[in-house]
């Protein structure tokens, strides 16, 4: 048997044992504290990719949930490092702090984020007819003054049979 085997084998187990509920409530409830992913899957004696492999085909919004609490978390633990900081760890909590509020900012740009969503309200009304026959004038105005007269064959040739005449 290989690891994956065994994993999914205790995590059937414990899914048995105290249900899908408590199982990614544990989940939630760990993660949003702190304690980190291999840990919690380790203390339930499986590898994190099998639990997190359940998770996503049993329980998505487990995995949202637990992100968005042990973000507000992470801010909430950054605040106090920021209130307790004096001269000599200020560099080291405002690079914690920092890291809270950049991680916060990627997974909930909405609420973190420094992006500004610009929303374009402007509504262009434009006269194709108009433009053309704007353009057709100019076109008009433009033409004899850039084009040499044209001569016509008649005219020349009526113009040679008169010289020749002379």
């Amino acid at each position: 048997m290989n690891l994956r085997s065994v994993g999914y084998e205790r995590l059937s187990a414990l899914v048995g044992q105290h249900g899908a509920e408590w199982l990614s409530g544990q989940y939630e409830l760990r993660y949003s504290e702190g304690e980190s992913n291999a840990d919690i899957a380790r203390s339930m004696g499986v590898p994190w990719f099998v639990l997190h492999r359940w998770l996503l085909e049993n329980a998505p919004e487990s995995i949202e949930n637990a992100k968005a609490a042990r973000t507000e978390w992470k801010l909430d633990q950054a605040e106090r490092m920021i209130e307790d900081a004096d001269t000599e760890s200020i560099g080291l909590v405002k690079a914690q702090t920092d890291f809270a509020l950049r991680l916060a900012g990627k997974r909930y740009r909405k609420e973190y984020g420094e992006s500004v969503k610009v929303e374009n309200t402007t509504t262009v009304q434009v006269d194709v007819r108009g433009l053309l026959t704007k353009r057709e004038g100019r076109l008009i105005d433009v033409i004899p003054e850039v084009l040499p007269p044209m001569v016509i064959p008649e005219v020349l040739s009526q113009a040679s049979a008169q010289e020749v005449e002379i």
